[in-house]
Protein backbone atom coordinates (compact mmCIF):
# COMPACT_ATOMS: atom_id res chain seq x y z
CA UNK A 1 0.00 0.00 0.00
CA UNK A 2 1.15 3.52 -0.77
CA UNK A 3 0.59 4.62 2.85
CA UNK A 4 3.25 2.18 4.03
CA UNK A 5 6.06 3.30 1.73
CA UNK A 6 8.74 5.67 2.98
CA UNK A 7 10.26 8.14 0.56
CA UNK A 8 13.74 9.08 1.74
CA UNK A 9 14.97 12.41 0.32
CA UNK A 10 18.48 13.72 0.04
CA UNK A 11 19.45 16.03 2.93
CA UNK A 12 19.35 19.74 2.22
CA UNK A 13 22.14 22.10 3.10
CA UNK A 14 22.48 22.29 6.88
CA UNK A 15 20.18 19.27 7.39
CA UNK A 16 21.42 15.90 8.63
CA UNK A 17 20.37 12.57 7.16
CA UNK A 18 19.44 11.37 10.66
CA UNK A 19 16.77 14.12 10.85
CA UNK A 20 15.19 12.88 7.65
CA UNK A 21 15.21 9.24 8.79
CA UNK A 22 13.53 10.14 12.07
CA UNK A 23 10.85 12.13 10.18
CA UNK A 24 10.31 9.22 7.81
CA UNK A 25 9.97 6.72 10.64
CA UNK A 26 7.55 8.91 12.58
CA UNK A 27 5.48 9.46 9.43
CA UNK A 28 5.38 5.71 8.79
CA UNK A 29 4.09 4.91 12.30
CA UNK A 30 1.34 7.53 11.99
CA UNK A 31 0.15 6.33 8.57
CA UNK A 32 0.19 2.71 9.70
CA UNK A 33 -1.47 3.28 13.07
CA UNK A 34 -1.19 1.26 16.26
CA UNK A 35 -2.33 -2.26 15.54
CA UNK A 36 -4.90 -3.76 17.91
CA UNK A 37 -5.55 -7.33 18.92
CA UNK A 38 -8.68 -8.85 17.42
CA UNK A 39 -11.58 -8.51 19.87
CA UNK A 40 -12.67 -12.11 19.28
CA UNK A 41 -9.77 -13.24 21.50
CA UNK A 42 -7.75 -15.13 18.86
CA UNK A 43 -4.59 -13.16 19.77
CA UNK A 44 -3.88 -11.97 16.21
CA UNK A 45 -3.52 -8.32 15.17
CA UNK A 46 -6.03 -6.62 12.90
CA UNK A 47 -5.40 -4.62 9.73
CA UNK A 48 -5.14 -0.83 9.53
CA UNK A 49 -7.86 0.96 7.56
CA UNK A 50 -6.62 2.54 4.33
CA UNK A 51 -9.87 4.49 3.73
CA UNK A 52 -12.88 5.92 5.55
CA UNK A 53 -16.07 3.85 5.38
CA UNK A 54 -18.88 4.90 7.72
CA UNK A 55 -21.06 1.83 7.04
CA UNK A 56 -18.36 -0.41 8.52
CA UNK A 57 -17.13 2.04 11.13
CA UNK A 58 -13.73 2.38 9.46
CA UNK A 59 -11.56 5.41 10.01
CA UNK A 60 -8.47 5.82 7.86
CA UNK A 61 -5.21 5.19 9.71
CA UNK A 62 -6.86 3.38 12.64
CA UNK A 63 -6.84 -0.33 13.37
CA UNK A 64 -9.94 -2.47 12.82
CA UNK A 65 -11.75 -4.13 15.71
CA UNK A 66 -11.88 -7.60 14.13
CA UNK A 67 -10.10 -9.71 11.55
CA UNK A 68 -12.42 -10.46 8.66
CA UNK A 69 -14.95 -13.12 9.72
CA UNK A 70 -13.94 -13.06 13.39
CA UNK A 71 -16.81 -10.77 14.40
CA UNK A 72 -19.19 -13.77 14.15
CA UNK A 73 -17.03 -16.09 16.24
CA UNK A 74 -17.80 -17.42 19.70
CA UNK A 75 -20.89 -16.09 21.47
CA UNK A 76 -21.63 -13.78 18.52
CA UNK A 77 -22.13 -16.78 16.20
CA UNK A 78 -25.56 -18.24 15.48
CA UNK A 79 -24.01 -21.70 15.95
CA UNK A 80 -22.74 -20.98 19.49
CA UNK A 81 -23.16 -24.02 21.75
CA UNK A 82 -21.58 -22.76 24.94
CA UNK A 83 -17.96 -23.28 23.83
CA UNK A 84 -18.16 -27.10 23.88
CA UNK A 85 -18.18 -29.42 20.87
CA UNK A 86 -17.33 -32.98 19.84
CA UNK A 87 -14.32 -33.38 17.54
CA UNK A 88 -13.92 -35.91 14.72
CA UNK A 89 -12.23 -38.44 17.07
CA UNK A 90 -15.09 -38.42 19.58
CA UNK A 91 -13.46 -36.22 22.25
CA UNK A 92 -15.20 -33.22 23.83
CA UNK A 93 -13.31 -29.92 23.39
CA UNK A 94 -14.21 -26.91 25.53
CA UNK A 95 -13.35 -23.22 25.38
CA UNK A 96 -10.82 -22.25 28.05
CA UNK A 97 -9.34 -18.78 27.28
CA UNK A 98 -5.65 -18.45 28.09
CA UNK A 99 -4.97 -22.19 28.39
CA UNK A 100 -3.43 -22.55 24.94
CA UNK A 101 -2.93 -20.48 21.81
CA UNK A 102 -6.28 -21.42 20.28
CA UNK A 103 -8.06 -21.22 23.69
CA UNK A 104 -9.52 -24.74 23.32
CA UNK A 105 -8.59 -27.85 25.33
CA UNK A 106 -9.87 -31.41 25.77
CA UNK A 107 -12.51 -31.70 28.48
CA UNK A 108 -10.92 -34.86 29.93
CA UNK A 109 -7.66 -32.91 30.39
CA UNK A 110 -9.41 -30.20 32.43
CA UNK A 111 -11.21 -32.83 34.59
CA UNK A 112 -7.98 -34.78 35.19
CA UNK A 113 -6.02 -31.63 36.09
CA UNK A 114 -8.73 -30.47 38.51
CA UNK A 115 -8.30 -33.74 40.45
CA UNK A 116 -4.51 -33.84 39.99
CA UNK A 117 -4.23 -30.29 41.33
CA UNK A 118 -1.89 -28.95 38.62
CA UNK A 119 -1.06 -29.16 34.94
CA UNK A 120 -0.44 -32.67 33.62
CA UNK A 121 3.16 -33.58 32.66
CA UNK A 122 4.04 -33.05 29.01
CA UNK A 123 3.98 -36.78 28.06
CA UNK A 124 0.96 -37.72 30.21
CA UNK A 125 -2.10 -39.26 28.52
CA UNK A 126 -5.63 -39.52 29.91
CA UNK A 127 -7.22 -42.98 29.57
CA UNK A 128 -11.00 -43.62 29.45
CA UNK A 129 -11.78 -46.78 31.41
CA UNK A 130 -15.01 -47.67 29.57
CA UNK A 131 -13.38 -46.64 26.24
CA UNK A 132 -16.14 -44.05 25.74
CA UNK A 133 -14.21 -40.91 24.75
CA UNK A 134 -17.14 -38.64 25.53
CA UNK A 135 -17.52 -39.90 29.13
CA UNK A 136 -15.34 -37.56 31.18
CA UNK A 137 -16.52 -38.43 34.71
CA UNK A 138 -13.82 -38.56 37.42
CA UNK A 139 -14.25 -42.31 38.00
CA UNK A 140 -13.82 -43.02 34.27
CA UNK A 141 -10.42 -41.35 33.82
CA UNK A 142 -6.92 -42.67 34.51
CA UNK A 143 -3.78 -40.53 34.11
CA UNK A 144 -1.05 -42.49 32.30
CA UNK A 145 2.56 -41.42 32.55
CA UNK A 146 3.10 -41.74 28.78
CA UNK A 147 1.62 -43.15 25.56
CA UNK A 148 3.40 -46.51 25.99
CA UNK A 149 1.65 -47.16 29.31
CA UNK A 150 -1.65 -46.08 27.75
CA UNK A 151 -1.24 -48.70 25.00
CA UNK A 152 -0.42 -51.31 27.66
CA UNK A 153 -3.72 -50.58 29.45
CA UNK A 154 -5.68 -51.09 26.25
CA UNK A 155 -3.76 -54.31 25.54
CA UNK A 156 -4.58 -55.72 28.97
CA UNK A 157 -8.22 -54.67 28.67
CA UNK A 158 -8.49 -56.62 25.41
CA UNK A 159 -6.90 -59.64 27.12
CA UNK A 160 -9.40 -59.49 30.02
CA UNK A 161 -12.28 -59.27 27.56
CA UNK A 162 -11.01 -62.25 25.52
CA UNK A 163 -9.66 -64.69 28.15
CA UNK A 164 -10.14 -63.11 31.58
CA UNK A 165 -6.40 -62.79 32.31
CA UNK A 166 -4.69 -59.40 31.74
CA UNK A 167 -1.21 -61.01 31.60
CA UNK A 168 -1.93 -63.34 28.72
CA UNK A 169 -0.85 -62.32 25.23
CA UNK A 170 -2.29 -62.97 21.79
CA UNK A 171 -0.66 -65.15 19.14
CA UNK A 172 -0.31 -63.19 15.91
CA UNK A 173 -0.99 -66.32 13.80
CA UNK A 174 -3.86 -68.24 15.43
CA UNK A 175 -5.31 -65.31 17.42
CA UNK A 176 -5.55 -67.35 20.63
CA UNK A 177 -4.45 -65.99 24.02
CA UNK A 178 -2.02 -67.80 26.31
CA UNK A 179 0.60 -67.30 29.04
CA UNK A 180 3.60 -65.27 27.81
CA UNK A 181 5.93 -68.06 29.02
CA UNK A 182 4.53 -70.42 26.38
CA UNK A 183 5.16 -68.04 23.50
CA UNK A 184 8.04 -66.55 21.59
CA UNK A 185 8.17 -62.83 20.94
CA UNK A 186 9.80 -60.58 18.38
CA UNK A 187 7.67 -57.59 17.52
CA UNK A 188 4.56 -59.64 18.40
CA UNK A 189 3.97 -62.82 20.41
CA UNK A 190 3.37 -66.19 18.73
CA UNK A 191 3.24 -69.93 19.45
CA UNK A 192 6.28 -71.84 18.24
CA UNK A 193 4.03 -74.35 16.50
CA UNK A 194 2.00 -71.64 14.76
CA UNK A 195 5.17 -69.95 13.53
CA UNK A 196 6.50 -73.25 12.13
CA UNK A 197 3.24 -73.88 10.24
CA UNK A 198 3.30 -70.35 8.85
CA UNK A 199 6.91 -70.67 7.66
CA UNK A 200 6.14 -74.04 6.01
CA UNK A 201 3.21 -72.55 4.09
CA UNK A 202 5.33 -69.56 3.07
CA UNK A 203 8.15 -71.79 1.71
CA UNK A 204 5.72 -73.99 -0.20
CA UNK A 205 4.08 -70.96 -1.77
CA UNK A 206 7.47 -69.57 -2.77
CA UNK A 207 8.56 -72.86 -4.33
CA UNK A 208 5.30 -73.10 -6.28
CA UNK A 209 5.81 -69.57 -7.63
CA UNK A 210 9.37 -70.40 -8.76
CA UNK A 211 8.15 -73.58 -10.47
CA UNK A 212 5.48 -71.65 -12.38
CA UNK A 213 7.97 -69.04 -13.60
CA UNK A 214 10.38 -71.76 -14.90
CA UNK A 215 7.69 -73.63 -16.76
Amino acid sequence: MKDHWINLKKPRSGEKSSDLSSQACSGFSISRGDRMLCKCGCGRTTKVNTRNEASKGWEKGKSRNYIRGHNVRGKRSNHWKGGKHLDKDGYFIVLNPGYRKNNYVYEHTIVAESVFGKRLPLKAVVHHVDEDRSNNQNNNLVICENLKYHFLLHKRMRAISACGNPRWVKCQYCGMYGPPETMKKKSKAYHKKCNAEYEMKRIKKKMATLHDTRT
